[in-house]
């Protein structure tokens, strides 16, 4: 499964990885919206559990799983990686997959989370910084990579902008609401 990831995705310029993360945002609030239409609210619902939880199994899988053990390493300044990549420019390129392996669960997350939740786009934020802090935590105890705070921003960055698609379907069901009104 990591092969084909970085196959499908880590070979692209950025500027795809780019496009293909607003697009998946757009396409995703085009789907909500779309359900809200033809109310098909509780399948919308069951479809984004079955992707939230797709979207761990594959981030567990890529950032736990798939890895062989190294030396531990951990770095804890924070924004170091753009320091790092001024000279290695192939680090922009992994903190970008480091954004782009958390959307799908900012994606999902939100509509998944019971309804009567209030703050869910800021819980699945809150969430996935949590999440990253305890893979970085796992990946440094059981020495299976670099434990780095810009993963963490990186990660939660990534599930932040997987939330604007939730956050845009509540601005949008908020106005038409009013209109009626």
């Amino acid at each position: 499964m990591t092969r084909m990831i970085y196959h499908l995705i880590y070979g692209k310029a950025l500027s795809s990885i780019v496009m293909l993360i607003a697009s998946a945002v757009l396409l995703w609030f085009l789907a909500a919206f779309l359900a809200e239409r033809y109310r098909k609210n509780k399948i919308w619902i069951w479809i984004n559990r079955a992707a939230m939880l797709a979207a761990l199994a594959a981030v567990v899988g890529v950032t736990i799983c798939s890895r062989s053990e190294t030396e531990a390493e951990m770095i804890l300044m924070p924004f170091s990686s753009f320091v790092e990549a001024r000279i290695q420019p192939e680090m922009y390129r992994s903190m970008l997959m480091n954004v782009f392996l958390f959307v799908p669960l900012g994606l999902a997350m939100p509509f998944a989370l019971p309804q009567k939740w209030k703050h869910r786009a800021l819980f699945t934020v809150l969430f996935a910084c949590v999440l990253s802090v305890g893979i970085e935590y796992l990946q440094y105890r059981l020495s299976l990579g670099r434990c780095e705070t810009d993963d963490v921003i990186c990660n939660t960055f990534g599930a932040f902008l997987g939330t604007l698609s939730f956050q845009a379907w509540c601005r949008m069901k908020l106005w038409f609401s009013s209109r009626r009104g």
